[in-house]
């Protein structure tokens, strides 16, 4: 009976049966590359370091990462952050630390190593978690400001070059305009946020954990907005060669995390 019932294929339906299995090992590869592809991991800090400098909106978190199936490289990670209001914001990574070591002291406590690394790539392996300390400011920031800054340093040199200027380089419309685009950047705000991580590596990959949420309180907006006055403080003493500006005392907001929610993700 089973050789009838073969018997009474058509030659059109034999041609199709054999495309079909000619597609079998192109599917099969297909379902293997899916499978296989890297699952990256994203493991945070319970809170992040949310600041507003003469830097801009300012977000510094330690992650590490681990990779399942296969090694990777990680070239690019930016951060969207979303507020319960519908505003959107795009932060990028612009600096990493990568701790190497701990050296114990004579008391017995641990000093961390840390190495400062350029923002090229990081490379991630089945064997190890790569742990990195990376500092983000908003992008659009940071685009506006350096269309500002051409400007000021004319202003600044032409006025440092005059026997006798008119105003100190900081009193400059170029500079008084680059010290108010800056402390009008606070676009930190009460309310809860959603951060969600974007990862550009060779191929797609499976990203867990690459959403997370924070809430701002009022409290700490108004501690960030104490760093207005700092701002004008920095951007004035760096046009007037005058001080150092690392020396001053920057508020900094760490809102914790919520409870860590299961999320996957394709990058593209």
């Amino acid at each position: 009976m089973n050789t009838i019932a073969i018997a009474e294929f058509t030659s059109f339906e034999w041609i199709a049966i054999a495309g079909a299995l000619a597609w079998f090992p192109h599917a099969l590869i297909a379902v293997r590359y899916f499978i296989s592809r890297p699952e990256i991991t994203i493991i945070t800090e319970r809170a992040p370091e949310i600041g507003f400098t003469s830097l801009g909106p300012i977000l510094n978190l330690r992650i590490a990462f681990s990779v399942k199936y296969k090694a990777t490289v990680v070239s690019d990670i930016r951060i969207r952050i979303r507020h319960e209001s519908g505003d959107e914001r795009v932060f990028g990574w612009q600096g990493i630390t990568h701790r190497m070591l701990q050296m114990g002291n004579p008391g017995g406590n641990p000093i961390p190593f840390e190495k400062e690394l350029s923002v090229l790539a990081i490379k991630i392996s089945e064997k190890d978690i790569e742990e990195r300390h990376i500092r983000f400011q908003e992008l659009k920031f940071i685009h506006d400001k350096e269309q500002l800054i051409p400007a000021a340093v004319k202003e600044i040199n032409h006025t440092k070059n005059l026997n006798n200027p008119p105003c100190e380089p900081k009193d400059t419309a170029a500079v008084r305009d680059l010290i108010t685009f800056a402390q009008q950047s606070l676009i930190w705000k009460a309310g809860t946020y959603r951060a969600t991580f974007e990862l550009k590596t060779p191929e797609k990959c499976a990203i867990l954990g690459s959403s997370k949420s924070f809430t701002l309180s009022p409290e700490e907006i108004r501690n960030l907005e104490n760093n207005k006055d700092l701002i004008d403080q920095n951007i004035s003493a760096v046009a007037n060669s005058t001080s150092d500006p690392e020396k001053l005392n920057w508020q900094w907001v760490y809102p914790k995390f919520d409870s860590p929610s299961v999320s996957l993700n394709l990058n593209v």
